[in-house]
């Protein structure tokens, strides 16, 4: 199996008051929201591509307690917590990735915080891969390609000061990772119903090697 590589994604419903600061010093916000039939529930990757997150997409990754860092930026010098040390929780609900960071005393924690206070701090990223069989390419009726993610490796979530950068471009490193990860699946599938067809099992509908007798 071929490394995925690391993509990153901003949630693109975020709004002004999306990030809070509590009382206690901790902020909290959503670094992912699912698919649920709005344009701003899934992400376009280039011209005729989409990707859409699946409810249960984090689950795997936030149960096996992986040791995701919150990070300014995406920033590995801007750590602001981590799940191994309790300063970073995360959930998943019926909206998205919800992640709740306890912040300390240092410049970049104050600094976060204040932003956040002050309004100028308002969005939400994460950085991933996908997990072995965690996504699922699909063609619609309409000639477009729409990517499911169902399952991920969570890398760091946090806050963000420019959260928009261009899905369209392909020199976007998070867009090549999208391309890759499609290129190995679509291999995958071949050599599946390749294998399928040796021994003698009639491949699944809508599957490619259906998709090529079709054509």
């Amino acid at each position: 199996m071929a490394e995925k590589a690391a993509e990153r994604r901003f949630n693109q419903k975020a709004g002004a008051g999306e990030i809070r600061a509590t009382e206690s010093g901790e902020i909290t916000g959503y670094a992912a929201v699912f698919f649920d039939g709005s344009a701003g529930s899934e992400f376009g990757l280039w011209e005729g591509a989409t990707e859409r997150i699946a409810p249960g997409a984090f689950k795997r990754s936030i149960e096996s307690q992986q040791d995701t860092r919150a990070l300014f930026n995406h920033e590995p010098d801007k750590l602001l917590g981590r799940v191994s040390a309790g300063t970073l929780r995360l959930e998943e609900d019926g909206r998205g990735l919800r992640y709740t960071i306890s912040l300390g005393e240092t410049s970049t924690a104050k600094d976060v915080r204040e932003m956040i206070k002050r309004g100028d701090l308002t969005g939400s990223s994460f950085s991933f891969t996908i997990a072995e069989g965690g996504e699922e390419w699909r063609d619609t009726d309409e000639g477009k390609q729409i990517r499911h993610i169902t399952d991920v490796n969570l890398l760091d979530v946090g806050p963000v000061t420019f959260p928009a950068y261009s899905a369209t471009s392909a020199n976007s490193r998070s867009v090549k990772g999208a391309e890759r990860s499609r290129d190995l699946w679509e291999r995958e599938q071949r050599l599946i119903a390749i294998d399928a067809r040796i021994n003698g099992i009639r491949p699944a509908e809508g599957d490619l090697e259906g998709k090529e007798k079709e054509e």
